[in-house]
């Protein structure tokens, strides 16, 4: 995904869902001159086999309480910054290993904002780990809010959500008293304003509980789905 323009060039950022993060991986995918910010989800690392990469700064999120000697971990996050960066994309706030926050500086974008890059790693419905956490879309919906009011806010990662073609924002009721009519029209980012009226593509033939809160989510605070409204506009699964 190309963030948005600095010099006549793009910031690219890839998000991946990696299913076991090691290095051969990374290196026979030819991804690291490609990409100045790589975020990878279920990264499955334990405390002591966490992967570096050259030129890159990193920062690890590791699920807690795992088995140590497990022959593999589960969930995680790790980001990776390109050392050019290292300075202007700054770690902020993190839920474990499934909401992690970065400050993107706004002159990295050309932007009037910063921006608060989260990134997501829900586990599907029903699993384990889920009872003890919470609520992952109320806790994401509270940090969103939180972080709107001063950045510009962009979401990525592994929702284990299916939204099929459920609306993902709202648009203004003139002329109505009822109070749950009442609601703002979308608030376009400066970064993706040309797409945040296009109908939303989806390849997708299914919701479920997640997709449904996640549009939830979107709404409130005036987010749109990216995905079927961007690049080849295809709407494909990721």
């Amino acid at each position: 995904m190309n963030c948005a323009k600095k010099d006549d060039k793009y910031v690219k950022l890839l998000c991946w869902n990696i299913h076991g993060l090691n290095c051969e991986k990374i290196a026979s995918l030819d991804i690291l001159d490609r990409h100045d910010i790589l975020l990878f989800q279920e990264t499955w690392h334990l405390q002591d086999n966490c992967n570096e990469i050259d030129n890159f700064v990193s920062y690890h999120y590791i699920r807690p309480n795992q088995n140590e000697s497990a022959w593999r971990g589960a969930g995680g996050i790790s980001v990776y910054i390109k050392d050019y960066l290292k300075d202007k994309v700054h770690p902020m706030k993190s839920s474990e290993d499934y909401i992690v926050w970065f400050k993107i500086d706004s002159h990295v974008c050309n932007n009037v904002n910063p921006i608060a890059l989260g990134i997501v790693y829900f586990p599907p419905e029903g699993a384990v780990c889920n009872a003890r956490r919470g609520d992952y879309f109320d806790i994401l919906q509270e940090q969103v809010l939180h972080y709107k009011s001063s950045f510009d806010v962009l979401l990525m990662g592994d929702f284990n959500a299916r939204t099929k073609d459920l609306p993902d924002h709202v648009h203004e009721c003139i002329g109505t008293d009822n109070p749950h009519e009442n609601i703002q029209p979308i608030d376009n980012s400066e970064l993706f304003t040309e797409y945040f009226d296009m109908p939303r593509i989806s390849h997708d033939k299914k919701s479920n509980l997640f997709g449904k809160r996640l549009v939830e989510v979107c709404k409130n605070p005036n987010l749109s789905i990216v995905n079927g409204r961007m690049e080849d506009n295809t709407g494909r699964f990721t």
